[in-house]
């Protein structure tokens, strides 16, 4: 991870790992908006992948082997964003829509099953 961070949230596809934001310090917070990744293939520290539409943490991530998607959280409010990325290529989140609650820390899923069948 780039910086030291509580409530992170992790997405994935075969190549690459994505980690969510989460925040700096339990007693005196601030957000990040900084999204990280690693190479699974490859050995090496995290690097900058691009950053959420809002600062926030604790996230509900899902993924499948292209998409991730970034919902909810709090800054500290509760939020209702849902953020999208393509796993292969860095960049900004692009705004999928909205939660029909704002919500933070809960469970999500994916459409993937790890190749059985």
């Amino acid at each position: 991870m780039l910086e030291t961070s509580y409530l992170v949230s992790g997405a994935a596809s075969r190549t690459r790992g994505l980690f969510f934001p989460g925040l700096t310090n339990p007693g005196t917070p601030s957000f990040y908006n900084r999204i990280n990744y690693i190479t699974i293939a490859s050995t090496g520290n995290a690097q900058d992948f691009g950053d959420v539409i809002t600062a926030t943490r604790g996230g509900s991530t899902m993924s499948n082997s292209n998409r991730a998607l970034f919902a909810g959280g709090g800054t500290p409010s509760n939020q209702n964003i849902i953020n999208f990325f393509t796993i292969s290529t860095t960049g900004d989140a692009t705004d999928f829509g909205d939660l029909t609650a704002a919500s933070r820390s809960v469970s999500a899923l994916s459409d993937s099953h790890g190749g059985l069948g």
